[in-house]
């Protein structure tokens, strides 16, 4: 038993820590003006919580035993870490100003 009290809170401190520096890395970002460190550190929030959303569905498909439920939430997981590569490629990789001239004018007809 004390074992798997100790994997569970060396887990939680893992788990503490990458959020922390992912924290860290959106700050840093906001106030730093070297530009490849600005890039470096938005990528390394992003792979973080891209990592975190893999392992929880990771312990999700390992601790689940109802199978409709276990599906459900592997799938939810899946949903959100496409969302967040789509949503950084959107906001972070386009480079053309034509793409987002586009990219505004879609918001805008989406607000409508």
């Amino acid at each position: 038993m004390k074992s798997a009290n100790k994997v569970k809170m060396r887990t939680s401190i893992i788990v503490l820590f990458f959020i922390i520096v992912a924290a860290f890395c959106k700050y840093s970002y906001r106030l730093s003006d070297v530009v490849l460190f600005d890039k470096f550190a938005v990528f390394v929030r992003v792979f973080i919580y891209i990592g975190l959303f893999c392992a929880w569905a990771v312990s999700i498909n390992k601790r689940i035993l109802h199978s409709q439920v276990r599906k459900t939430l592997v799938i939810v997981a899946i949903i959100m870490i496409f969302w967040l590569t789509v949503r950084e490629f959107k906001w972070r990789l386009v480079i053309d100003l034509t793409a987002l001239r586009y990219r505004g004018i879609h918001t805008i007809f989406r607000l409508c």
